[in-house]
C-alpha cells in the first residue's frame, strides 16, 4: 500500500505534536507499505483556503492513487463537511490512531469532532457571560489574562457543581466507567436514563468525560 503522510499543527509551539502525529503514522504501517510523500504544514483547523501543504497532499493522491494516511481526525480537519466531501470525491484516508475505522465511524467521529467546536465556541461565550456577570468589563487588553480567563472558566466549574443533575449523572457515569464502557456508551446511557448535563441538555461522549474529570 502506499501511501500520502499529511501532519499539521495549529501554532509554532507544536513542533512536538509533529513528532507524535509521525509516531502513530508509523505504528501503523505493514509490511510492504511505503510513505511516498509527506506534507506537514502549522496552520489551523478552521479554515481551508490557507492549508496550501494540505491541498498538496490531496492533489498528489489523486494523481498517484495513493491513500491519504494522518495521525488523528482533527488533524485533517474538525469540519465534517469536508471530510464528507473527501468521501464524495473517492480520495481514500487512513487514520493512524483509528485504522479498523469503517467508513460508518469515519462519519460519526467527524460528526463528533464538527460538534466539539460548537461545544468550545458555547463555552467560550458562556465563560464571557459569567464574567460579565461578575462585573468584568470586557473588550479591553488588561481583561485578556489568563487569570480572567481562569475565573471564567471557573465559574463555570462551580455553576456546573451546584446543579442537581451533576452528582447523581456522575455517579452513574462512574458505575458504568468501572464496568469497562467507552465515552460513548456511558453518554448513550446518561440520555437513555433521563439524566441531564448542568444546561439541561444531551450528554455527549465529552461531556460525559468531563464529567469525571
Amino acid at each position: 500500500m502506499k501511501y500520502i503522510a499529511y501532519y499539521r499543527t495549529s501554532t509554532k509551539d507544536q513542533d512536538l505534536g509533529i513528532e507524535a502525529q509521525k509516531r502513530l503514522v508509523k505504528n501503523v504501517l505493514k509490511e510492504g507499505d511505503k510513505i511516498i510523500q509527506s506534507y506537514q504544514e502549522k496552520v489551523s483547523g478552521k479554515g481551508i483556503k490557507d492549508r496550501h501543504e494540505f491541498h498538496k497532499a490531496l492533489e498528489a493522491c489523486e494523481n498517484t492513487e495513493a491513500t491519504l494516511l494522518i495521525a488523528k481526525l482533527d488533524r485533517l480537519s474538525r469540519d465534517k463537511h469536508l471530510i464528507f466531501d473527501l468521501q464524495k470525491r473517492k480520495v481514500k484516508f487512513l487514520v493512524a490512531d483509528n485504522p479498523n475505522a469503517n467508513e460508518v465511524i469515519i462519519d460519526i467521529m467527524a460528526i463528533l469532532a464538527h460538534d466539539e467546536v460548537k461545544k468550545i465556541s458555547e463555552r467560550t461565550k458562556a465563560a464571557l457571560a459569567e464574567l460579565k456577570e461578575k462585573g468584568v468589563k470586557l473588550g479591553t487588553p488588561e481583561n485578556l489574562t489568563q487569570e480572567a480567563r481562569m475565573k471564567g472558566v471557573e465559574a463555570i466549574k462551580e455553576k456546573a457543581k451546584s446543579n442537581p443533575n451533576t452528582k447523581p449523572a456522575r455517579a452513574f457515569a462512574q458505575l458504568l466507567r468501572d464496568k469497562g464502557k467507552n465515552w460513548v456508551e456511558i453518554a448513550g446511557e446518561l440520555n437513555t436514563n433521563g439524566y441531564k448535563s448542568s444546561r439541561g441538555g444531551k450528554y455527549y461522549p465529552h461531556t460525559a468525560k468531563r464529567l469525571l474529570s
